[in-house]
């Protein structure tokens, strides 16, 4: 049974603001005030890795997320492999 890969991907975003950002704020928030509001901001991609196995399974579990989002079962193995 294949594995099917996911990509880790880790971005960084750097923000300067007159006032402290609340914990709370969200991505979509922060990137609306840096694009449109009064606060500056860069962000860059600080690493990048490739996932399988019970490795992604883990990874997606962590964030909350179903293995199945992405087409993969519990071990990692592709869904669309098992049906073929």
């Amino acid at each position: 049974m294949a594995k099917k890969i996911i990509h880790r991907t880790v971005i960084e975003v750097e923000v300067l603001s007159e006032q402290p950002i609340p914990d709370t704020d969200s991505l979509e928030f922060i990137a609306r005030e840096i694009i449109h509001g009064d606060w500056s901001g860069k962000w860059g991609v600080t690493g990048e890795h490739e996932l399988s196995g019970t490795e992604a399974v883990e990874a997606i579990q962590n964030q909350g997320s179903d293995p199945q989002f992405f087409g993969i079962d519990e071990n990692g193995d592709d869904l669309d492999e098992e049906e073929g």
